[in-house]
């Protein structure tokens, strides 16, 4: 997880800016859904916390 917060903000941008992938009009079984929605929570996360967002210790 370490290396998702060495990623600069512009790559991130723009792998989250990307487009689709053709296999992305499939239809994914459960476990890829699940998977796919874990890596998207794990992503906001790596986000978050290199934004500090949401860190009570420097809040305002």
């Amino acid at each position: 997880m370490s290396s998702l917060l060495r990623l600069r903000p512009s790559a991130v941008l723009r792998a989250l800016s990307a487009p689709p992938l053709a296999a992305e009009s499939k239809p994914r079984s459960l476990s890829a859904q699940w998977a796919l929605g874990v890596s998207h929570i794990l992503v906001v996360g790596a986000i978050a916390k290199v934004l500090n967002i949401g860190d009570r210790d420097s809040a305002i």
